[in-house]
This record gives structure tokens, C-alpha cells and sequence, in this order.
């Protein structure tokens, strides 16, 4: 019997491969490429897959691809009813767009904005910045590295930046 406290860990191509009988890069092909696998094959894999409750690993995903399909929104002051609108509409736009959306609150201060973006920078895709404290070049500097969205912040120069 296992412990409350035991995590089970998740299942991976190899299990399902096992499982299924077939090797690891048929279960990889029926999961992402499934035209290059026979119909009989795939089915076999994709219902094994799912009764083993395989999940796609998006860390193992973005090593190959340099995509994690991960955004970040980062606001001022998440309690603060005017950024509302803003975090529902990144996060139903993100959903539809297939990628998850990692909101962070700034708590208006420079120094953690800068903490924050420190830590995703290098992990996301792009980022929103809602009324940010950096300085504009800081901005400019940002745009060079990710793609950025700058929401009710910075001079024209950075505005400009971040769209070319």
C-alpha cells in the first residue's frame, strides 16, 4: 500500500510503448504524427495512451522544438479590478491558442517585475506587460530576446520595439 504522501509519477512513451506492445517512436508518431502510422496501430496506441492517462511532457516537447507553448502576463496589482478584462481575455485568447497562460503579480515594484522576468524569461514564449516600471530601455532590451505586449506602458521607442 502507498502513502498518502507517495506521488505516482507520470506515465511516459516508454510505458505506453510497453503496454502497446510497439516501440517507443510508433507511440511518439501515433501521438504527434498520426498519418504516418496505420490506422489499426494508431488506434491501439492512442487508446492505450489514454487508458494509462498519458500526458505529453511540454518541458520534454520544448528541449526539441525551443517552444514551451507557454505565455506570461505579469500586472501591477492582481486584486486591482481594472486588470480584470486583461487577465480574462490573455488567459481565453491563450486557451484557444493551445498554450498556458502564467500570470505573475509585479506588486508595482521594479525589482520584481525584473525577478520575474528573470525566472520566465528564458521559459516562455512571450510576455505581457501590464503598466510595467521598467525603463524603456530595459524594454527595448526584452523585445530583442521574446516577443513582448505592452499594455498601458512605455514611450513610443518601446511601443515600437515590441512590434517590429
Amino acid at each position: 500500500m502507498t502513502s498518502p504522501t507517495s506521488r505516482r509519477r507520470p506515465t511516459t512513451l516508454q510505458d505506453v510503448a510497453r503496454e502497446a506492445g510497439v516501440a517507443v517512436s510508433t507511440v511518439s508518431r501515433a501521438l504527434t504524427r498520426p498519418g504516418r502510422v496505420n490506422a489499426v496501430t494508431r488506434e491501439h496506441v492512442q487508446e492505450v495512451a489514454q487508458r494509462l492517462g498519458y500526458r505529453p511532457n511540454r518541458i520534454a516537447r520544448a528541449v526539441v522544438s525551443g517552444r514551451t507553448q507557454m505565455l506570461a502576463l505579469l500586472v501591477p496589482d492582481i486584486t486591482n479590478p481594472h486588470h480584470f478584462g486583461l487577465i480574462r481575455g490573455a488567459e481565453e485568447r491563450a486557451r484557444a491558442a493551445d498554450r498556458t497562460l502564467v500570470l505573475g503579480d509585479t506588486r508595482g515594484e521594479r525589482t520584481l517585475e525584473s525577478d520575474h522576468l528573470d525566472r520566465l524569461g528564458s521559459v516562455v514564449d512571450g510576455i505581457v506587460l501590464a503598466s510595467s516600471r521598467l525603463p524603456d530601455d530595459d524594454l527595448v532590451e526584452l523585445a530583442r530576446h521574446r516577443p513582448v505586449v505592452l499594455h498601458n506602458t512605455g514611450s513610443p521607442e518601446a511601443q515600437a520595439a515590441t512590434e517590429g
